[in-house]
């Protein structure tokens, strides 16, 4: 490799561990909000068919709210997600610190390919990604860096969906590589 060569692979590594640890934090809040919401909605119907301050169809709607929001919090389990992005999180910056650590004239291939072993090792581990997610972390860090061109913007109802489904992340600006 050529010195060029590395330090395109060093930026590579850096851009990708930096993305992952957007997207891990991310994701982290997200699952955080939503076993928060859960144990609120769980708080305070319980606290209204303890008080009794409910009537009938108010009590009934409150209970099927409860169980409904209980049932999906055990099932996709809001709170282990949370903690395994909060560790992929801090893993991938980990990463980031390791390689930025090295002067980039002094980083060699050898460095490069242990480096490149972790990154593929922490991929292995990694959920499946979100596509949209990961198109609106890019822009994220893309405006970061002052890298405009690069920006692609997420549709509002990809967006508004990005953490429950899977779209197809927006296509590369002209001028981007693919």
């Amino acid at each position: 490799m050529t010195p060029d060569d590395i330090l395109d692979e060093r930026h590579r590594l850096m851009f990708s561990a930096r993305l992952s640890v957007i997207y891990h934090r991310r994701r982290e809040r997200f699952f955080e909000i939503l076993d928060r919401l859960v144990k609120c909605v769980s708080l305070v119907g319980g606290s209204a068919v303890i008080a009794k301050i409910a009537s009938g169809d108010a009590l009934t709607l409150l209970g099927i709210g409860i169980v409904l929001s209980s049932t999906v919090a055990l099932v996709f389990q809001f709170s282990s997600r949370a903690t395994l992005h909060s560790g992929l999180a801090k893993d991938w910056g980990g990463l980031e610190k390791d390689i930025v650590s090295v002067p980039a004239s002094a980083m060699c291939e050898d460095a490069l390919a242990k480096y490149e072993a972790r990154a593929v090792a922490l991929d292995a581990v990694e959920p499946r990604y979100l596509r949209a997610l990961v198109a609106d972390c890019q822009n994220e860090l893309s405006r970061a860096t002052g890298s405009e061109a690069a920006v692609r913007p997420v549709p509002l109802r990809k967006w508004i969906l990005m953490h429950a489904f899977d779209f197809e992340a927006p296509p590369p600006t002209p001028t981007q590589k693919k």
